[in-house]
């Protein structure tokens, strides 16, 4: 059977135990992560081959778009899935873990060991015959395959816009109603047709590729390989459906998997009211929004850094101790420096009470008989009930009673 084991790039080495374990039981076993193969051809092509797919889900591949992406195509395509949860803390959630939860199995990892007890669960889960009833079209072994994206050196184009809209010829009607909403919107937009085959494009410079997915374009090396070249540069990309008969076989398949895509053939169904909105407005809304998660990709890169840092691992009460240590013989041998004789003489500490102390002269006011007192009187009664007696007589003075408490 073929077998398909996807995985974050900081699990290979568990990945790789299992690889030679099931490769020992007649199977065919490939290992796809988030780089490796780097081909979206492979990539695609390697879901398609398999018979059966193995996740191995930690928080890494939960948080990696090129992770993600694989199992969703997996799970699009219907492939039998295998879910192992490499990471005890960790409990996938969103589709994820929904596809973790409606996997053919759920196996749990112990210490993130690959014992023999979870080999023999995966080999008992993985299918003994392959399904005679799917059939997968342009698929090849994977190894006559290459896994590179060098396909097409692409030449950087001239334009610096931060909007750019890629299509080729069956799909140009559809980029002018696109391109002409966004610049009414008042957004820089540059349209680049690749029919001609010349390997320009200002991909690089943009800030967003919005691709117009058509037959011409699964076909297009030059299409391939800006697409590729946007995924890299970890580029914001939106891809738009235009044919409306036609669903990708390849590539683009797997780059729609789990992602937002539009479907927009013509211009009545472009404007066409969808809900309290429609689909060129909201084509312009998630323009708007993968601009504004670039520029905070590009303010987050900035503070890699500092996160690293913040990230390492508190050192324990020893360590703190040591470094303080260190820290004061070093302030010490800056003083013995300065320093003629070391250690420094003491110095005395005879006080001469008659010499260190002297008297203090305090310089107090006569007292006088002409300060004013004026006196507050503060009164409070009820409405409801008799008011308290007065304490003062009419001259002011205290009158004689017994008091059941003073405030002050």
């Amino acid at each position: 059977m073929n077998v398909l084991i996807s995985c974050h790039s900081d699990r290979l080495s568990q990945v790789e135990q299992l690889k030679q374990k099931l490769t020992k039981q007649s199977h065919a076993c490939y290992v796809i992560t988030e780089n490796q193969p780097e081909s979206i051809v492979a990539r695609a092509n390697l879901v398609r081959w398999c018979d059966v797919c193995i996740v191995f889900i930690n928080r890494t591949y939960q948080q990696t778009l090129f992770c993600l992406e694989t199992i969703y195509y997996a799970k699009d395509l219907r492939q039998p899935i295998i879910a192992i949860l490499a990471e005890d803390s960790f409990q996938p959630y969103g589709g994820l873990g929904a596809i973790a939860a409606s996997a053919q199995q759920t196996i749990a990892l112990k210490n993130g060991d690959i014992s023999e007890n979870v080999v023999s669960q995966i080999a008992n889960a993985i299918p003994r015959e392959k399904n005679k009833k799917k059939k997968m079209t342009n698929v090849f072994e994977p190894s006559t395959l290459d896994n590179t994206s060098k396909s097409v050196d692409l030449i950087d184009g001239n334009s610096n816009s931060p909007i750019l809209i890629c299509t080729l010829e069956d799909g140009i009607a559809v980029e002018r109603i696109i391109s002409d909403a966004l610049i009414a919107s008042n957004h820089n937009v540059t349209t680049e047709d690749l029919t001609n085959g010349k390997p320009i494009s200002s991909v690089r410079q943009c800030t967003v590729l919005v691709a117009i997915l058509t037959p011409l374009f699964e076909q297009s090396a030059v299409a391939q390989a800006v697409f590729e070249q946007a995924r890299q540069l970890r580029k914001g990309i939106i891809p738009v459906m235009a044919v409306k008969s036609w669903k990708p076989q390849g590539w683009p398949s797997l780059t729609i998997a789990g992602s937002t895509f539009f479907r927009i053939f013509d211009k009545d169904q472009a404007y066409k009211k969808f809900f309290d909105s429609n689909r060129i407005t909201d084509l312009r809304v998630e323009v708007d929004v993968s601009s504004e998660k670039r520029n905070l990709t590009l303010v987050i890169s900035c503070f890699v850094v500092v996160e690293k840092i913040a990230c390492q691992p508190r050192p324990t009460q020893a360590e703190r101790e040591q470094i303080e240590t260190n820290a004061l013989k070093q302030q010490i041998e800056e003083c013995k420096s300065k320093l003629q004789t070391w250690p420094p003489a003491r110095k005395s500490r005879v006080k001469n009470f008659v010499e260190d102390r002297q008297p203090v002269r305090v310089q107090i006011d006569d007292p006088k008989a002409n300060l004013k007192f004026t006196h507050i009187h503060h009164s409070i009664t009820r409405m409801d009930m008799k008011a308290p007696t007065p304490l003062l007589d009419q001259y002011g003075l205290p009158k004689r009673a017994d008091l059941d408490c003073m405030i002050r």
